[in-house]
């Protein structure tokens, strides 16, 4: 278990073990995770001041991409899955009033680990959670209810550690960590990954492949269908049906043309016969 964490003004830091062995970390990293069992949900909750509401929210089941995700000293608690959940709520502003990082993030995101509670039955849980505004989180979850959302790609900047800079060769893959309780903190609790989502791709897979036509049930099963279907019209191209009723026009003339000029060529004939 860490003993000792120093944080420099790069936001890095030098973990020092009970062994006496020092590692460092670095912080900010692009974290992509697959999402599928997306549904809707709802939780019952009493608020102080609004008294009880209940909340529509977005659950599923999230796996990281090519990495796994731990604690600092703690091995033992490697995963890849998390538990996803995506809320209703404004990105928070920065203590100087102006949108973090950037000028228009898609909305809140960070990861979490909660250790297992004995008095309250739970076991360890690793999660990330979203928190969107208003007008992505409403067609999102809309758009889960109806059946078109089967699975989505979560894109997230968070503040989760590696052992690798993030441009060190090869650095893409690496395992990711969250920082460790500090020494003198009361709760042995690692520290959030907070940031912000990039973007959420949603796919419909579900709906992606068009049900099969229904059987005929006078057809003979032993009697293969020898029925060519018809092909689809390909819609005419207007620059090829311009070219092509100009070279018809073209064709008109040189034989209308052809056609004159034998007339003429027979008048100059009989004038000069005469």
């Amino acid at each position: 278990m860490p003993i000792q964490i120093a944080e420099n003004e790069h936001k890095e830091i030098e973990v020092t073990f009970e062994d006496g062995k020092k590692r460092s970390y670095y912080p900010g990293w692009q974290v992509i995770l697959n999402v599928h069992s997306v549904q809707e949900a709802m939780q019952i909750q009493d608020e102080t001041e609004e008294g009880v509401q209940a909340k529509r929210y977005i659950t599923g089941t999230a796996v990281l991409q090519d990495r796994d995700i731990s604690i600092i000293g703690e091995p033992d608690k490697k995963t890849r899955t998390l538990e996803l959940g995506i809320w209703d709520r404004e990105v928070p502003l920065r203590d100087d009033g102006e949108q973090p990082g950037f000028s228009a993030p898609a909305g809140f995101a960070n990861i979490g680990f909660n250790r297992a509670d004995w008095e309250h039955g739970t076991k360890d849980q690793w999660y990330v959670a979203l928190y969107l505004p208003k007008a992505a989180f409403e067609p999102l979850i809309a758009a889960i209810a109806e059946g078109k959302v089967a699975s989505m790609i979560l894109v997230l900047r968070l503040k989760v550690f590696t052992t690798h800079h993030p441009m060190a060769p090869g650095a893409g893959n690496e395992n990711l960590f969250l920082r460790p309780a500090d020494p003198g903190d009361t709760l042995d609790w690692p520290k959030r990954a907070n940031g912000y989502v990039n973007s959420i791709i949603t796919k419909n897979t579900l709906h992606a492949i068009a049900p099969p036509p229904e059987p005929d049930p006078y057809a003979s099963e032993d009697v293969p269908n020898t029925e060519i279907p018809a092909s689809a019209p390909i819609p005419a191209d207007p620059v090829a049906a311009a070219v092509v009723a100009l070279s018809a026009n073209v064709e008109k003339l040189r034989t209308s043309l052809k056609w004159g000029a034998g007339l003429i060529f027979v008048a100059l004939l009989f004038l000069v016969g005469k």
